[in-house]
This record gives C-alpha cells, sequence and structure tokens, in this order.
C-alpha cells in the first residue's frame, strides 16, 4: 500500500470517529494530500471545534493515526468565523503546511499572554493525555502492518550490492519504533515523568505482543527483533540516565520483560 492511499485511508478513519464529538464542526484535509500530490509526505488535517470540552478525546483519536502513519499532524480551529474576511483567512490557513502553520501559532502568540496561556493548554493536553494500552495497540499495529514486500524490494541482490534480508528486517523494525522512542524522550525533556513511563509501558508491551502473536510474512523474519531492539535501547537510556523516577521506569520495563522470558 502506498503513502498516498494508506494516508487516505487513516484520514477516512479519524473522520469517522471524530464526527461523534459535538464539538467537531468540520475536518478538512490540508497540505499535500489536499492538493493531490501523488507522493505526500505527510498527513495534515485541520479540526475546526466549536468548543474545547472534548479536546482529551479529539486527542486520543489523533493519537489513533499513528497506527497507519507517523507522519501526520492535526490543526485545531475555533469554530467562531463571524464574516467573510474571517472565511477568507480560513480557506489561506487550510493550504499551510505543518512548519507554516507552527510558524503562524508563533507569531498569533508573540506578545499575547492570553492566547500563548492558551495554547500552551491545548498542546499539553495532547502531549500529556498518554493511555498505555491504547499506545501498546499502536506499537502491535506498527509493527503487524510491516509489508514483507518492502523487505524483499530493498534487500537481497542491489545495484549497489547484496543487502542481508536479516539486517534489512531489524532497520525496519527500528524505522518503526523509533518514533515511539523519541515520543519518550521529547516527555523526559519536559519533566513529564509519568507521562513517560506510561508510554514506556505501552512500547513495552506492544513489542511483547507481537513477539508472541505476531503472525505475517514479515514476523517471520523478525520475530525476535523488536525484543533485541527494545533490550538495546533500554541500556543505552540507562546508561544516560541519572533520574531516579527515569531508572523506575526502565526497571520496571525490563520486568515485563523478564516475566516473559524475552
Amino acid at each position: 500500500m502506498n503513502d498516498s492511499i494508506r494516508f487516505y485511508h487513516a484520514a477516512q478513519h479519524f473522520a469517522n470517529k471524530v464526527e461523534n464529538l459535538a464539538s467537531v464542526q468540520e475536518v478538512i484535509l490540508c497540505g499535500s494530500m489536499a492538493d493531490g500530490d501523488p507522493y505526500p509526505g505527510d498527513l495534515d488535517l485541520a479540526v475546526v471545534l466549536s468548543h474545547l470540552d472534548e479536546l482529551p478525546d479529539l486527542a486520543r483519536f489523533c493519537r489513533q493515526i499513528s497506527s497507519a502513519t507517523h507522519a501526520w499532524e492535526v490543526f485545531v480551529f475555533n469554530a467562531n468565523i463571524n464574516d467573510r474576511r474571517e472565511a477568507t483567512m480560513s480557506k489561506y490557513m487550510e493550504q499551510l503546511n505543518s512548519e507554516q502553520a507552527k510558524e503562524v501559532l508563533r507569531i498569533l502568540c508573540k506578545g499575547e499572554a492570553k492566547l500563548a496561556s492558551r495554547a500552551e493548554e491545548i498542546a499539553k493536553a495532547f502531549i500529556c493525555d498518554i493511555q498505555e494500552d491504547e499506545l501498546a495497540s499502536q506499537v502491535y499495529w506498527a509493527l503487524e502492518h510491516i509489508d514483507v514486500r518492502d523487505l524483499w524490494d530493498r534487500s537481497g541482490k542491489t545495484r549497489f550490492g547484496y543487502v542481508d534480508p536479516v539486517e534489512k528486517a531489524y532497520e525496519m523494525v527500528k524505522d518503526a519504533l523509533e518514533p515511539f522512542a523519541e515520543q519518550i524522550h521529547k516527555l523526559r525533556d519536559l519533566a513529564l515523568l509519568s507521562e513517560a513511563k506510561k508510554a514506556g509501558l505501552g512500547l513495552t508491551k506492544g513489542v511483547i505482543q507481537f513477539s508472541k502473536e505476531g503472525r505475517t510474512e514479515f514476523s517471520e523474519w523478525a520475530q525476535d527483533d523488536p525484543i533485541e531492539w527494545l533490550w538495546g535501547w533500554l541500556t543505552d537510556w540507562e546508561k544516560e540516565c541519572a533520574n531516579e523516577e527515569e531508572q523506575a521506569c526502565i526497571r520496571e520495563m525490563e520486568r515485563l520483560l523478564e516475566e516473559r522470558h524475552l
């Protein structure tokens, strides 16, 4: 499945989920997907809300997009558009890519303490709303949906020489799991250690589930690779970690692996 189709399906699933939220007025496809680019680099969506009371629910549905791709961004807008001028501005907003949208937000918040504070609240709600079991499902999905045909295309005899399929399989597993590790590092940087622990345990549970239940053709090449990668990543984290709360998180993740003899 190419990126364009995968992004489209992810957008459709997201829209189907959020339509049950009373605050959602509109879901808009933005960026390269909206322009019909046959090779989009990411999935950009804008959601227009009438109020922010259901923001945690929306954040949960946003995170679930990671089951299909980690290359996504969702922008939230207030539905209070009262005149033609504002409506026209909204049309331009739809065409912004993720970096441009971030710059617009930075400009709006500069010198506007109240707006900056509200934007901070919304951003924190997205970042902190982590459900351990939900994240585990996303990890499992990310591994389960690695296409073995991609492994075949990228390994064996190539124009650059021979590529070992076993080594390439490990590399593909690493690519699938690193976005989850990066999420944990960002939470650590923000001193959100409780959330980092939830994310770490969710990552561990997802990896364990794949090692036990993975039944795809790709899993035949890489059944133990996620466990191997996770042990190595935990070792690196432990070496650089001096915080007791982080060390406790690492020990709990290691305990989960050891309990399952992995």
